[in-house]
C-alpha cells in the first residue's frame, strides 16, 4: 500500500507569492505536453482552480494525482492548460508546470490533496486578458467586502444596542461594547441567517475586535466559493 504521507512540499515557486490569488473556482483543463516522455494511460484531465494569478493556479488533487505529479516533475514535463473565465464567458491557454505540491500528514489515502501549476510561455494576449480579468474580479471582491463589513457592524450595533458610528472596527466587543458571550452568539446566529453560513460556535472564542467578528465572517463567505 503506498504510505499517503510520502508526498510533503516538494517543489516551492517564488510565483505562489509573488502575485496576489484570487479565490475563485474556475474550470480548468489540462494535458501533458510531451506524452511521449511518460507512459500512463490518462494523460487529459480537468477539475476547478481554487484560486488564480498572474503566475499560476492551484486546486485540489487525490493521492493518485500527486504519484503522477512527482513522476512529472522528476521528468520536468509540461502541461498544457486551459482556463474559462465564466464570468467573461472567455478562455485562456498556457503550458504550464508543477510548482509546488503538499498534503497533510495523517490523512486518509483518499483525502485531497494540492496542486500548484506555474504558467510559462503564457502569450501576450492571454496575459492581458487574465490581468484584466483579475483586476476586475478583486475590485468586485473589495466591494462586496466593505458592503459585508459594513453589514456585519450594523447588526452588531443594533444588538449592542449603540450607535454603528460610535466604534470602529478595533473596538474590544466585550470590553467596550458590552457584548456579553450570550450576544456575541445572537450577533453570529443573525449572520448565518443573513449569508447563509453555519458558524462552528467553537470559533466565536476567537473573536475579540470587531475586526475579528468581520474577518471571521468573511473566512466563511470566501470558503463558500471554493465548495
Amino acid at each position: 500500500m503506498q504510505n499517503n504521507t510520502f508526498i510533503e512540499e516538494i517543489t516551492e515557486s517564488s510565483e505562489r507569492r509573488r502575485y496576489e490569488r484570487l479565490v475563485r473556482k474556475l474550470p480548468i483543463y489540462f494535458d501533458i505536453y510531451e506524452d511521449n516522455l511518460i507512459d500512463i494511460s490518462r494523460k487529459k484531465f480537468s477539475t476547478q482552480t481554487q484560486d488564480i494569478g498572474l503566475g499560476g493556479v492551484s486546486f485540489d488533487a487525490v493521492i493518485e494525482d500527486m504519484i503522477l505529479a512527482r513522476n512529472l516533475i522528476e521528468k520536468k514535463i509540461k502541461l498544457n492548460l486551459n482556463i474559462r473565465l465564466i464570468e467573461k464567458n472567455s478562455e485562456i491557454t498556457s503550458k504550464a508546470n508543477i510548482a509546488w505540491m503538499f498534503n497533510l500528514k495523517g490523512l486518509p489515502i483518499q483525502s485531497k490533496y494540492g496542486l500548484g501549476l506555474h504558467f510559462i510561455d503564457m502569450g501576450n494576449d492571454e496575459r492581458d486578458t487574465l490581468s484584466t480579468y483579475l483586476k476586475e474580479m478583486f475590485s468586485l471582491q473589495r466591494e462586496q467586502s466593505a458592503k459585508n463589513r459594513q453589514k456585519i457592524k450594523q447588526t452588531l450595533a443594533q444588538i449592542a444596542k449603540v450607535n454603528e458610528n460610535s466604534f470602529s472596527e478595533n473596538t474590544l466587543i466585550r470590553e467596550e461594547l458590552g457584548v456579553d458571550s450570550l450576544m456575541a452568539m445572537e450577533t453570529l446566529a443573525a449572520l448565518e441567517t443573513v449569508y447563509e453560513i453555519e458558524i462552528d460556535e467553537s470559533r466565536a472564542f476567537d473573536v475579540v475586535t470587531v475586526a475579528d467578528m468581520m474577518n471571521l465572517i468573511e473566512e466563511y463567505l470566501q470558503n463558500n466559493t471554493t465548495r
